[in-house]
């Protein structure tokens, strides 16, 4: 009797997280909706570009991060007569160009392109060619009048050199475990171990309906860490997955 207890009360429990599960879901998929909407042009402070490199920092291009740019307008006939203006802008990238845009919400046009060298760019107004080395670059321009040219001198503020490096060995240190779960319904929900999902990057399920060769992706539906319980759910289900409770009947049967 008291195994069938037990069940019963553990059956009560994963029905009840079913239920809590449904409404938790819901609303991961409506976040999850909201950010994938998220672009640059919603982007206007330092602290939010800083974040916006982070989350990228392993995959960013050498040009794309936060830069202190300085502008020199200067006379040609007389270099000591000059005017200096200095700025904090970030430089991302968008398709095939580069933008600028300061913190004050001023965004350039297609500023800057790539060349088959990846620390070379090109300046597509002036078509000035321009190398990255020690997380600076300068190119210089005709000024607005004959006798004035404009000397452009980039400083890169963030990201550095040793938080790309961190980066990247944490991508190359990032290994693949394997757990095991079962199935709670025909829509894919999935109870496995929280241990097993903890840290993951993305999540492939196997062995549905005994098919080993075809993977699902999987997101984190619910955690009990305490527990060390985790609900995962495979996305994009073409169809529901054949699911049933053997009839196991009540307490009072079973003792029969």
């Amino acid at each position: 009797m008291a195994n069938c207890f037990s069940f019963i009360i553990y059956f009560n429990i994963i029905s009840s997280l079913i239920v809590a599960m449904k409404k938790f879901f819901l609303f991961i998929v409506l976040i999850t909706i909201s950010n994938s909407a998220f672009t640059q042009n919603d982007l206007s402070s330092e602290e939010q570009f800083r974040r916006y490199f982070k989350n990228k920092i392993s995959d960013l291009d050498p040009l794309e991060g936060i830069w202190n740019f300085t502008t020199r307008l200067s006379s040609k006939i007389n270099t000591n007569d000059f005017q200096e203006h200095s700025n904090k802008v970030a430089i991302y990238k968008a398709g095939n160009c580069f933008y600028q845009k300061d913190f004050q919400g001023n965004a350039s046009t297609c500023d800057f392109s790539n060349t088959a060298d990846e620390t070379t760019y090109i300046v597509n107004s002036s078509n000035t060619a321009f190398t990255i080395s020690n997380n600076a670059f300068r190119y210089t321009e005709e000024g607005p009048e004959e006798r004035l040219f404009v000397a452009n001198t980039f400083v890169k503020l963030y990201p550095s050199k040793n938080e790309i490096i961190v980066a990247q060995k944490e991508v190359a240190n990032n290994v693949k475990s394997t757990g095991t779960g079962f199935l709670i319904n025909q829509k894919g929900y999935i109870v496995t171990n929280y241990h097993v999902i903890n840290m993951a990057r993305s999540i492939k399920v196997k062995g549905v309906q005994g098919d080993f060769n075809k993977s699902y992706d999987a997101k984190i539906a619910m955690v009990d860490k305490n527990n060390d319980l985790a609900i995962i759910k495979i996305e994009a289900l073409t169809k529901s997955i054949p699911y049933r409770l053997s009839r196991i009947g009540t307490s009072r049967q079973k003792l029969k």
